[in-house]
């Protein structure tokens, strides 16, 4: 029993190795993080409503569930996917969405778009309004 027991405390003393990387990052976490890793998906979950103004360029809108499910079934689970809504709730949800579908690295805009500092919004990666 005590073999069994000191087996046990073993194996939960080591740390679990973990490939998976999903976090909540602040403006500039995400703004940093994503020009860290070019090679990425960068998905826009925002309404229709909420869509128009600000946005990256290299942006993938995927306003609905049904829309983001159908994205997960082609695309590389190993590519780090970055995702952003309007104020970081909708964002929230494409995130285990993406998770239960197996993506390993997944970035989240904590608080959204609108929260994006004014200082980065004229930026190479950014775009001000929807092109006409």
């Amino acid at each position: 029993m005590k073999t069994r027991f000191r087996f046990l405390l073993c194996l939960l003393s080591f740390p679990v190795l973990n490939s998976y990387s999903q976090e909540s990052l602040s403006a500039e976490g995400f703004y940093f993080k994503m020009r860290e890793k070019p090679a990425c998906y960068v998905i826009d979950v925002r309404d229709s409503a909420s869509f128009a103004g600000l946005f990256f360029k290299q942006s993938v809108w995927l306003p609905s569930k049904e829309k983001l499910l159908t994205f997960t079934d082609s695309a590389d689970r190993d590519v780090p996917v970055f995702v952003y809504c309007a104020e970081g709730i909708r964002s929230i949800s494409a995130m285990k969405i993406l998770i239960d579908k197996g993506f390993k690295e997944i970035y989240n805009l904590k608080k959204g778009i609108n929260q994006w500092p004014q200082q980065w919004k004229d930026s190479e990666n950014l775009m001000n309004k929807i092109p006409d």
